[in-house]
């Protein structure tokens, strides 16, 4: 490897001081050289101590850099990642995750090695848990918690299977990510709107065009479940509003002839899980939850749906 900057490391943060330290922390206590990498702190409008954090540590780190950013919302943080970001590649890593040591040389060694040239890459996302996993949690919902385990073994990714990379651990050519456009800022994280699918409307994008992109199980963070996105009641608000982006995604992409009669497939999807929930043939907790949860995700759609019919109005 020369001795130029090769990679950029983005963590983008709104309010999240509770874990940010570890986060930066990981990033600095690298295997890769440290004149061949930069860690970009990305503040999306943070009214906690996320400044006082990230300032305390650029004594301990030349290759850290802290920018503030004031449109407020996830892909606009991003973005501004883009832009900030001196390396040809860049990697993101959310604000609640912490990387394995040799995090950023895997990407490195990936992004120069892997033939044909991967555009874009992600690693393994494994589930940091801070309370015990509750008996009733469904191991087919650990998805929504941002876990990815696709496989031992280093390979591309299967866009057609529903396999890309989440925000938590994802990396891209920076120039392919300019070519793309960034981030859609009508999808993303919004405050506490659990709007998402930005990720998932990039990489469909580099799909469309016949772009590959590479999974590193090696490249690993480990990613925090807090005692609150084990409840119930954060699971069934993450997936009304998985609901919701999925309408707003799929507006963008299916033709108006697609569209037509996706209220009603909705409403007849959320009438079958209602009636499941009303009348319980034995299901155990974790199948009641699995039903709550796929029952929010259907009336996240029909509502959006709805909106969309009602007001003529498309992303």
């Amino acid at each position: 490897m020369e001795g130029k900057l090769k990679i950029s490391a983005v963590i983008c943060t709104h309010n999240g001081g509770k874990y940010l330290n570890r986060a930066i922390e990981s990033l600095i206590d690298q295997s890769l050289s440290k004149e061949l990498y930069e860690i970009i702190v990305v503040d999306n409008r943070s009214t906690d101590n996320t400044k006082a954090i990230a300032e305390s540590l650029l004594g301990k780190a030349q290759n850290l850099r802290y920018c503030y950013e004031s449109r407020i919302g996830l892909s606009h943080a991003r973005n501004r990642g883009i832009e900030e970001a001196k390396g040809e590649i860049i990697v993101y890593m959310d604000d609640d995750a912490y990387a394995c040591r040799d995090f950023l040389l895997k990407y490195v060694e990936a992004f120069e090695n892997v033939s044909p040239k991967p555009d874009a890459a992600g690693g393994k996302i494994l589930l940091d848990w801070e309370v015990p996993k509750p008996a009733w949690f469904p191991d087919s919902m650990q998805r929504c918690l941002t876990y990815i385990n696709y496989s031992q073994e280093p390979r591309f990714l299967d866009f057609r299977k529903y396999e890309y990379p989440f925000g938590a651990n994802m990396s891209f050519l920076k120039e392919r990510l300019v070519e793309l456009g960034g981030f859609d800022v009508n999808l993303g994280r919004v405050g506490k709107r659990l709007l998402s699918n930005e990720e998932k409307e990039l990489f469909f994008k580099m799909h469309e065009r016949g772009l590959k992109v590479y999974y590193l199980p090696e490249a690993g963070v480990h990613h925090a479940v807090t005692k609150q996105r084990v409840s119930k009641d954060f699971l069934f608000k993450r997936q009304y509003w998985q609901g919701i982006s999925d309408v707003v995604w799929y507006y963008t992409h299916a033709s108006k002839s697609d569209q037509r009669g996706k209220a009603l497939y909705y409403f007849k999807m959320l009438r079958e899980r209602l009636w499941k929930l009303i009348f319980p043939n034995k299901l155990t907790e974790g199948e009641k939850v699995k039903l709550g949860c796929e029952l929010r995700y259907y009336l996240g759609c029909f509502v959006q749906e709805v909106k969309f019919s009602i007001t003529g109005a498309r992303p």
